[in-house]
């Protein structure tokens, strides 16, 4: 009892308090050039068009969508998208791969939501947005979801596909043949 009790209060090693710190993956012979050439993180985009949406809408003010709509499908749409990165992310630390664009890619996923969208958290993120809009009566930040889609695809995604192709080979065209891009 006295040794898992300690196991929680000796706070001399910083990596006691946060064990999960202690998982990331070993370095592979990875090279500065073993990444996507991603100019921008991804939660930068969406946090830009957000911003934008709320600028219109602080000029331009709009109210289309019901109450009843607001509430029901904009929590239902950010609690899916939370959902879903939720579980996206768990598989990333199950793997014991990095999920972040700046760091080298050691496992291809493929279970989980990776079996239906080779974009998972993507989509996440895409449905957090509009519910967002949603659920804040903004109807510029639900229009701008088009164009923060297609930025995402170019920006994020093409380079993405482009890495993991290049890293992965037959295995990644193979799992490109069998799972759609978003849905």
């Amino acid at each position: 009892m006295k040794d898992w009790f300690r196991k929680f209060t000796d706070f001399d090693d910083p990596n006691k308090l946060m064990p999960w710190k202690n998982k990331s993956p070993e370095p592979q012979g990875e090279t500065p050039e073993d990444r996507p050439e991603i100019p921008i993180k991804p939660g930068w985009y969406f946090a830009m068009y957000f911003i934008m949406g709320v600028g219109f809408d602080t000029l331009f003010p709009t109210y289309a969508f019901p109450e009843n709509v607001r509430f029901t499908l904009g929590v239902g749409l950010v609690f899916a998208g939370a959902v879903l990165n939720s579980i996206s992310l768990v598989r990333y630390r199950n793997a014991r791969t990095n999920h972040e664009t700046d760091k080298p890619a050691h496992v291809l996923i493929t279970e989980g939501p990776y079996r239906f969208s080779r974009n998972p958290i993507y989509l996440g993120y895409i449905c957090l947005f509009l519910g967002l809009g949603i659920f804040l009566n903004n109807l510029w930040i639900f229009v701008l979801g088009a164009p923060l889609l297609a930025t995402v695809q170019v920006a994020i995604v093409a380079r993405e596909e482009d890495y993991l192709a290049e890293k992965f080979g037959e295995e990644y065209g193979e799992y490109c043949r069998s799972v759609r891009r978003w849905l």
